[in-house]
This record gives C-alpha cells, structure tokens and sequence, in this order.
C-alpha cells in the first residue's frame, strides 16, 4: 500500500508464564512493554464480497513513542 511508511526498532516483548503449586489451577502472567501509538488514516472501506473489505491507507501518519518518532506527509 502506497503511502504508508513506518520504521520499528527492535520488538522488545516480555513473555513469563508461570504455573503455581495452587489447588486453584494454573495461572498465566503477561508482561509487557509500550513501544508506540501509530496513526495512520484509512479511506473508507471497499467491499469486494460480504466477507473482504479493502481498506486504502492514503498518505499522511505518524507514529511516536519512546525510542522513535516518525512523520509521513
């Protein structure tokens, strides 16, 4: 899709399962870390059939966060 640009650092993501001794069944823990907000415009939705909408990404978006910042016009 045209117009579109983004540029991701490394994708820093935590992951720790853990299972407790507990009687009360196993118990999972997620951890993670922000990495960005990402706005990037739609134009409205194109059906092709009842179940596939085409979505066209126009130009113009930003994404920004703490380790990067970036601007498409």
């Amino acid at each position: 899709m045209k117009g579109l640009f983004i540029r991701l650092g490394a994708f820093v993501m935590a992951l720790a399962i853990s299972v407790p001794a507990s009687a009360g069944g196993p118990e999972t823990s997620v951890q993670t870390e922000y990495l960005m907000t990402l706005h990037a415009p739609l134009d409205a939705p194109q059906a092709i059939d009842q179940g596939l909408l085409i979505y066209n990404v126009p130009p113009g978006g930003w994404v920004e966060g703490p380790r990067i910042k970036g601007k498409h016009s």
